[in-house]
């Protein structure tokens, strides 16, 4: 089954700043988002959720055609309002699916079909769909210049090394608690917190959108963002490939 991001947008809210990128787990964005940036394995879906008047004549149209060799519309339905009065809102469900690799856009404006004024509203989503690429870590790792070997072989996913969650924190001398999805490492006074669901990343106060992949049943995280995320600092050595973490 493939997976779903969902992105729920209203109106009448300012979208002049660019959100952060979402990343392939399933996605729900509850702020609207013009020049959002979504990243997609071929055969996931993206779901746009769109605030809509219908009684007042307006709708939500694309404006240019999606690359239908990179991206297709899915499906797009109204779902009915709950309130009989004159402009009360609806809502829009528009539905793509990552067809393959490469760049593609979902430009939908909000007006009157039959107007010939530029659309009231205008939301730009930028959408990369990348080749599902997973491959093993050719390099060494090592902390405090005692190499980790890792039970589940490191590898490279999207141009990110990703390591095994537990034994990282195990091996940067962390404290880990988990509670369903949501995993928090702890090292003095930083912390990491990871919903693998979401594939949401939280350091301190800030919170990211990054892959969080699993393998023989692992959690796979991204280790620079974890290491550096815990006070470490990191350096890759390219001669041989080596991950170098300092505590």
């Amino acid at each position: 089954m493939p997976r779903r991001w969902v992105l729920v947008l209203a109106l009448g809210v300012s979208l002049s700043l660019l959100p952060a990128p979402v990343f392939g787990q399933d996605y729900t964005l509850d702020r609207p988002s013009t020049g959002q940036v979504v990243y997609l394995e071929p055969g996931e879906l993206v779901e746009i959720t769109l605030t809509s008047s219908p009684s007042t004549g307006y709708s939500w149209t694309k404006a240019v055609e999606d690359n239908a060799a990179v991206l297709a519309q899915e499906n797009h339905w109204l779902e009915e309002k709950t309130v009989d009065l004159v402009g009360a809102p609806g809502t829009e469900h528009w539905v793509f699916r990552a067809v393959g690799p490469g760049k593609s856009r979902i430009d939908l404006g909000y007006s009157r079909p039959w107007e010939s004024r530029p659309p009231e509203q205008r939301v730009t989503i930028e959408v990369n769909v990348a080749k599902e690429e997973v491959a093993g870590y050719p390099g060494s790792i090592w902390v405090d210049s005692q190499e980790v070997r890792f039970s589940e072989r490191p590898i490279l996913k999207g141009g990110r090394v990703m390591v095994e969650l537990d034994q990282l924190a195990s091996a940067l001398g962390s404290t880990v608690t988990a509670l369903g999805t949501v995993v928090k490492i702890t090292r003095g006074e930083r912390s990491v917190t990871i919903d693998h669901g979401k594939g949401a990343i939280q350091i301190g106060s800030t919170s990211r959108q990054l892959p969080v992949y699993r393998s023989g049943g692992k959690v796979m995280v991204p280790i620079r963002v974890i290491a550096e995320g815990l006070g470490c600092q990191i350096q890759w050595r390219a001669e041989d490939q080596a991950i170098l973490i300092g505590r």
